[in-house]
């Protein structure tokens, strides 16, 4: 899978969302709509007797009942897979969350047409329809019936979520799942795209009736699957919007960094900076560094506690004596 394919087959839908003031700065926040990329969605079926199928451009999750079309079965399990490109998405941001939407255009409960699945089993009425966070590359192993689970190699992390039929019991239906954890965890591990599988908690309970919902929308701007990423401009106040003359400017190097990070900066005579605050990509404070009468500092990848801070991207932000801001993205890798 090429970046070049990848961004060919990207759709991106900007908007503007609405305007924040954080402290003296104003911060322009935004969603984002990444949809999924064709050719990489799958759906996989397995039959009592051992044998998958494979199809590609739809979703669907459950188990079936007694089929009326040869070669359905009873108790065939469904679930899904679907990929998310993610090279254009390098902005110097601060996420605030994901979601994941998908579009229920039919389901079946105990076979009842457009009813959620109903689980025959003890506590059944607990059953969750799981999102994986999974690294499928490009090319799923239809013979990994596991990738997903908790142990498998492509897992990356499971159960991050479920999708959220929270006061609804009949479709079709638009669902917005949280999936900002999988979200973080794949920026602070680049990658070029996020990949999901979509399962039942239980593959089928053997009642012989159909328990299952299909999703469709395909790459509709409106019904379509897709990620919502919803993240402010951290840089919204930077230097050549600070007024002359109380203007700074913050120099990183090395930038990426893989052990310390030395920061360099300039200000008038009259301005005056005392510590430099980094916060990481959900805008949450890692920790403060003194800056010495030179204007310079050093990060040395530790948090207030004085802990080495994962991979990922940092934000350093200079707050100085007129309370002007100013913000610059360090990006840390192992």
């Amino acid at each position: 899978m090429t970046q070049k394919t990848l961004s060919n087959q990207k759709h991106r839908l900007v908007l503007l969302f609405f305007v924040l003031l954080l402290q003296a700065g104003s911060l322009a926040a935004y969603v984002d709509t990444l949809y999924t990329v064709p050719g990489y969605a799958y759906a996989l079926t397995t039959y009592p007797y051992g044998i998958i199928r494979v199809s590609t451009g739809g979703y669907d999750a459950g188990d079936t009942g007694i089929g009326y079309i040869p070669p359905i079965s009873p108790n065939d399990t469904h679930r899904s897979y679907m990929t998310f490109d993610l090279i254009e998405f390098s902005k110097p941001a601060i996420i605030d969350s994901v979601k994941l939407r998908l579009f229920v255009a039919s389901s079946f409960g105990n076979d009842i047409w457009n009813d959620l699945p109903i689980w025959n089993v003890t506590n059944g009425d607990t059953v969750k329809l799981s999102i994986d966070l999974i690294d499928y590359g490009g090319q799923l192993d239809v013979g990994d019936w596991t990738a997903g689970d908790q142990g498998n190699p492509q897992t990356l992390l499971s159960r991050v979520h479920h999708v959220n039929f929270d006061g609804i019991t009949s479709v079709p239906i638009t669902t917005y799942s949280d999936v900002t954890e999988a979200f973080l965890y794949t920026m602070n591990h680049p990658r070029d795209v996020i990949q999901f599988r979509i399962k039942y908690d239980i593959d089928t309970d053997y009642d012989d009736l159909y328990d299952q919902v299909n999703f469709s929308g395909g790459w509709d701007p409106v019904y379509g699957y897709a990620l919502l990423v919803y993240w402010r401009d951290s840089t919204s106040v930077a230097d050549n919007e600070l007024p002359a003359p109380n203007r700074i400017s913050i120099n990183v190097a090395p930038n990426p960094t893989r052990n310390e990070a030395r920061f360099a900066l300039s200000a008038p005579q009259d301005i005056h900076v005392q510590a430099i605050n980094i916060y990481d990509i959900r805008g949450r404070k890692v920790t403060s560094i003194q800056v010495d009468e030179r204007g310079t500092a050093v990060w040395d990848r530790r948090d207030a506690s004085g802990h080495l801070v994962a991979s990922g991207i940092y934000f350093c932000k200079v707050t100085d004596s007129n309370s002007f801001h100013v913000a610059r993205k360090v990006l840390v890798i192992n």
